[in-house]
């Protein structure tokens, strides 16, 4: 599926009454693990919604939806500038039954408006049940770049939000979060308040959540703005009494105890993972193997794998059995598993024969008038390749077409480029590389 130049992606929906009952199992799928479905181009910026009409844009929403799967598919610039419509990569409103979302990517989302907005704001994904037992299964996916162009007084009002569980039906429902990844940086808006994680209820539901990366890399605020991994209603406990967290990463990089918190319990703000396990007593030994450290991802705006020399390598704990037998970039999942959205053991991604996309570096670095590199790809697919300034603004198109998977040997030459540091930048359908070079004449 690739769906491009739209007010919105996908929407399936059901009606979901004691006479009407839900859709049944519906899905949004690909043949394997490397097909990708596209909802967004990913060279068009504000490619879906991007306007002032209507209240809200997202990439796919399911409505009364029983027993589906979402799996496999990227949704990316996604936006509007409706002042009080809210965006959404994926959203999931009463959702019954034994359900499924795996292997996404949703990155890129933004409001255009200097508003604060409506009730949910900036999403990635925004989830609900029905009012009877159902189960969620959330695994291997990764959220990065939530945006807003808000410019008013700091709030503590979430304007972003990685993943959202709201106040759904009155029976228990599970969610299981398992080996995800979620990037979030309001450095652009430090008068709004973000989170990773979001739980709405904090009482009657139950959540697994492990092998997770919630990183907020967020720079220090002012007022009463704030940024979390995770935050909850309730000020010693975020679920059910058969809720399980550990194993996972929370990362607060900036202004830790002032600004930047582990967590947020009802009122009280977690500074630290040790502030947040004693502050959660309603589950005894929560988040006790979890982890408080920079999970060095490639890049934390557009590429959440692990860097070779991750800390999250290999620290991770066993996967359900219902856990795919390969991760998003169709590398296999076995023992010792990793923290994030990738599973690869302790190889990372430091093994180039790996990679699903790569930049090599660049020679001569510093250069005069010529360079030479490579990209790695493999999968078939665009490749756009260029040379910008270091405030983003383009210098040269060295590429901009499809490329077959393989190494591909690029060599540039440009008298006219003055002496300064400049960024070459690789995109693909859904992953990009950047390596900075030097000119000197």
């Amino acid at each position: 599926i690739t769906i491009r130049d739209c007010y919105a992606g996908i929407y399936l929906g059901g009606v979901g009454t004691a006479t009407q009952p839900h859709d049944i199992g519906n899905q949004i799928i690909s043949s394997s693990c490397s097909t990708y479905n596209s909802i967004g181009d990913p060279s068009v910026p504000n490619d879906i919604g991007g306007g002032a009409s209507g209240s809200s844009a997202y990439g796919i929403w399911l409505q009364a939806q029983q027993n589906f799967v979402v799996k496999n598919t990227i949704i990316r610039n996604v936006s509007t500038s409706n002042s009080v419509g809210s965006v959404d990569g994926l959203v999931v409103a009463s959702g019954k039954g034994t359900c499924e979302i795996s292997n996404n990517i949703i990155r890129t989302l933004k409001r255009n408006n200097i508003a604060a907005g409506g009730a949910y704001i900036l999403t990635g994904m925004r989830i609900s049940h029905y009012a009877t037992t159902t189960n969620i299964r959330i695994f291997n996916n990764s959220i990065s770049e939530l945006l807003t162009s808000y410019t008013g007084a700091s709030t503590t009002k979430l304007l972003a939000r990685g993943i959202t569980f709201e106040v759904g039906g009155t029976l228990t429902t599970s969610y299981d979060l398992w080996n995800n990844s979620i990037s979030i940086d309001g450095s652009t808006y430090p008068n709004g308040s973000t989170t990773c994680l979001e739980i709405q209820q904090g009482t009657l539901d139950t959540y697994t959540m492990k092998n997770n990366v919630f990183a907020n890399f967020t720079a220090a605020q002012t007022g009463v703005a704030a940024h979390y991994c995770i935050t909850t209603p309730q000020v010693n406990r975020i679920g059910s009494a058969a809720t399980s967290s550990d194993y996972n990463d929370f990362y607060i990089a900036n202004d830790q105890g002032t600004s930047g918190h582990v967590g947020l319990g009802a009122t009280t703000n977690y500074s630290t993972l040790s502030n947040w396990q004693s502050g959660m007593s309603f589950h005894a030994g929560i988040d006790a193997n979890s982890v408080s450290t920079d999970p060095q991802f490639r890049n934390n705006v557009d590429d959440l794998h692990l860097s070779g020399s991750s800390p999250l390598l290999g620290i991770g704990t066993t996967p359900p059995a219902y856990i795919l037998t390969s991760d998003i970039w169709c590398q296999p999942l076995g023992s010792p598993y990793n923290i994030g959205y990738e599973g690869i053991g302790t190889t990372g991604i430091g093994d180039l024969s790996q990679q699903q996309f790569y930049l090599s570096d660049v020679a001569p670095n510093p250069f005069s008038s010529q360079i030479s590199f490579s990209v790695m790809m493999q999968q078939t697919g665009k490749l756009k390749i260029t040379l910008t300034n270091t405030i983003g603004q383009e210098v040269k198109v060295i590429y901009d077409g499809r490329a077959v998977a393989g190494k591909i040997d690029f060599s540039f030459a440009e008298m006219k480029i003055k002496s300064g540091i400049y960024l070459l930048k690789a995109e693909g359908d859904f992953m990009s590389d950047v390596k900075r070079v030097v000119c000197i004449k």
